[in-house]
């Protein structure tokens, strides 16, 4: 958008205001002619660069600009004066002490009475900390894809019609097929029937409630190989709180279904061997009353 003068037919006032409100921007706005001289600094550049407007005022605006990216900076400007738009272009600058600082740079034209663009006003936002964010964001992303690609359990999202969306490695290696074949495809298509319809069952509820489904277990055969599985679903909101999707994460349990039926037999092992002892227990205890008895009898007899 092109930078415009203030009526003056309203008087000095509009003017001072204007000025007030370009010297008091947390941007930098700084007027340059066409061949980059700096005609006006506001006092966001001060603060921004470190340079002050008596440094700067006649002087190229060049030494802000970091020596490679001066046949950019270069073009930008030249664009403005031919007419064209730069708005919130992403770039870095350089302060007064040779730091760096991204920014945010945008370029009106400023225009002479007759409407000929005879400058350009250069905005610049310093955009340092949203970088970071972003950085950060990306060094995020980056860590937890790399957890799930390397996690033994097998996880994925899927969509309300159970159609995947994404997968990781361990579910292609289940399936034997690359993740690129999986993905928009229903897992009707790769699942035994059964177990598709578990799962189906339990997506849709995680969608119609919003509430994560959590350690339902299956037992999975593929070929000659079965396993016992643990599988959580928990729902994906938007900023509305509606579910979009809903991702899962199955864990091979056999092991410890293995080990868990090992106690079991152990266990009912112990209790049938508890069950004979006490029959045997009590089987002693008749023989000594029967054996007392006949000595009793014995006694008796002799007694006679």
């Amino acid at each position: 958008m092109a930078m415009k003068t203030p009526d003056l037919n309203e008087g000095g006032k509009s003017l001072l205001q204007f000025a007030a409100i370009v010297e008091d921007s947390h941007d930098a706005i700084i007027g340059v002619t066409p061949d980059g001289v700096v005609t006006s600094w506001n006092g966001g550049a001060v603060k921004m660069f470190g340079y002050s407007a008596l440094e700067m005022s006649g002087k190229p605006f060049w030494p802000l600009i970091p020596p490679e990216m001066k046949d950019e900076a270069q073009a930008l400007l030249d664009k403005v004066i031919k007419g064209g738009v730069v708005a919130d272009h992403d770039s870095v600058r350089l302060r007064k002490d040779g730091s760096r600082v991204d920014v945010a740079s945008s370029m009106p034209p400023i225009h002479s009475e007759d409407g000929a663009i005879i400058g350009a006003s250069v905005v610049e936002r310093d955009i340092t900390e949203r970088k970071r964010a972003t950085v950060a964001l990306a060094e995020s992303e980056m860590r937890y894809r790399t957890l799930v690609e390397a996690a033994d359990d097998q996880i994925f999202m899927l969509d309300d019609q159970c159609r995947f969306l994404a997968a990781n490695g361990a579910v292609a290696a289940l399936f034997r097929k690359p993740v690129s074949e999986l993905l928009g495809k229903p897992i009707t298509d790769f699942f035994p029937k059964g177990l598709a319809a578990l799962l189906m069952a339990n997506v849709n509820q995680a969608f119609k409630t919003g509430q994560s489904v959590r350690d339902f277990g299956e037992r999975l055969a593929f070929g000659d190989r079965e396993t016992f599985n643990s599988t959580t679903l928990t729902p994906v909101k938007n900023e509305k709180g509606a579910v979009v999707a809903v991702i899962g994460v199955v864990r091979d349990i056999t092991e410890r279904k293995r080990a868990e039926e090992t106690i079991k037999n152990k266990v009912i092992e112990l209790e049938n061997s508890a069950r004979l002892m006490t029959g045997r227990e009590l089987k002693m205890v008749e023989l000594k009353e029967e054996i007392k008895d006949l000595k009793k009898a014995l006694t008796q007899l002799g007694q006679r």
